[in-house]
C-alpha cells in the first residue's frame, strides 16, 4: 500500500498536468491549429489522468489517515481547485478564445441615382429618383419611382428606425421595412428612416420631421473599379481580452456571380467584433471563420 501524501500529491499533479495542457493551447495564439485537434489531445489527456488518478485511489492505505488528515484535507482541496480551474479553461478554450462562425459578403450597390425623397402629394409618401444599381457583375436599372413607398405612423414614445430599399421580385420594386428591421438579403438598402416619437398621419403627413439617412453603397465605376472593398461586420458572441487576436478565414462558396481575382481578409479588429473583406468581386462571398484569442492576464 502506498503512502497516502504521495497519493495525493499524485491526483494533484495529473489535474495539474491537464491544466497546463489547457494553458498551453490557450497561448498558441497565431498557430494553425484546428477545433477538433484540440479537442482531441484534451480528451486524451483528461482520460489518462483519470486512469491515473483511479489507480492511486485503489492504492490508498486508510490505516494512517489519521497521520495525515491534513495533508490530505490540503491536497484534496488543491485538487478540486486546479479541477476547477481547468474545466473553466477548457469552458473558455472551446468558447470564448476559440469562436466559429460563416458571414457573406454582399457587393450590392448603386452606381448612380436612387435618391430618396419626401413626397408632397401622398400622406407619408416617399419618392424614388431614376439610377442604376449593381450586383456582383450585372448592372441593371431602376425607374423613377413617385409615391413608391410608405412610412409607417409611429404612436409610440420612442424613436422608431425602418429602411427603404430596392428588390427585384420580378421587377424593381421599392419599398420599407417594418420597424426595426435591414434590408433582406436580396435587396439593395438605400436610405435609413428615422421616425421621431408620436410622429403620425395625424400630425405630419408629409414626414417633415422624419429623417432620411442615406446607407447606399455608391460605387460609380463598379464593377471595373471599386474605391471601397466589400466587407462585412461580424460581431464576436463572446468579447475577448484584447484585440491582439488570428482570424482564419476559408472562403467556403460563392452565390451568383463567381468571385474573382481577390483575397479576404479579416481588418478593424476590436474586442467585440471585427471585419471580414475582399478585393474581389461577387454577388455573395460566403465566408467561414475561426477566431483564435490567447488569455489575457487574470481573466478567464
Amino acid at each position: 500500500m502506498g503512502n497516502l501524501s504521495n497519493q495525493i500529491l499524485a491526483i494533484t499533479t495529473e489535474v495539474q498536468t491537464l491544466s497546463s495542457l489547457v494553458q498551453t493551447f490557450l497561448n498558441a495564439q497565431g498557430q494553425n491549429i484546428s477545433v477538433d485537434q484540440i479537442k482531441s489531445e484534451i480528451n486524451k489527456a483528461v482520460a489518462t489522468a483519470v486512469v491515473n488518478v483511479m489507480q492511486q485511489l485503489e492504492g490508498l492505505d486508510v490505516s494512517i489517515i489519521r497521520s495525515d488528515i491534513d495533508l490530505l484535507i490540503q491536497g484534496i482541496s488543491k485538487a478540486m481547485l486546479s479541477a476547477g480551474l481547468a474545466h473553466k479553461d477548457i469552458e473558455a478554450l472551446t468558447s470564448k478564445y476559440i469562436q466559429h462562425g460563416t458571414a457573406v459578403i454582399r457587393l450590392f450597390g448603386v452606381q448612380s441615382g436612387c435618391v430618396v425623397t419626401r413626397s408632397t402629394t401622398a400622406t407619408r409618401n416617399l419618392n424614388l429618383s431614376a439610377g442604376t444599381l449593381f450586383k456582383g457583375h450585372q448592372i441593371m436599372a431602376a425607374n423613377e419611382q413617385l409615391n413608391g413607398t410608405s412610412i409607417p405612423n409611429n404612436p409610440t414614445s420612442a424613436t422608431q428606425v425602418c429602411e427603404v430599399y430596392m428588390i427585384n421580385d420580378g421587377f424593381m420594386d421599392f419599398r420599407s421595412t417594418p420597424f426595426g428591421e435591414t434590408t433582406p438579403e436580396e435587396g439593395w438598402p438605400l436610405y435609413s428612416v428615422s421616425v421621431p416619437a408620436g410622429n403620425t398621419e395625424a400630425n405630419e403627413q408629409y414626414l417633415a420631421k422624419v429623417t432620411l439617412t442615406s446607407i447606399r453603397k455608391l460605387e460609380s465605376n463598379c464593377p471595373a473599379i471599386l474605391t471601397a472593398e466589400p466587407f462585412v461586420y461580424v460581431p464576436l458572441p463572446y468579447v475577448v481580452p484584447d484585440p491582439d487576436y488570428a482570424v482564419i478565414l476559408e472562403a467556403e462558396s460563392d452565390i451568383g456571380s463567381a468571385w474573382e481575382l481577390g483575397d479576404i481578409y479579416a481588418k478593424d479588429k476590436t474586442v467585440n467584433g471585427f471585419k471580414i473583406a475582399t478585393n474581389g468581386i461577387c454577388d455573395r462571398l460566403k465566408v467561414r471563420w475561426t477566431l483564435i484569442s490567447k488569455k489575457g492576464t487574470g481573466t478567464l
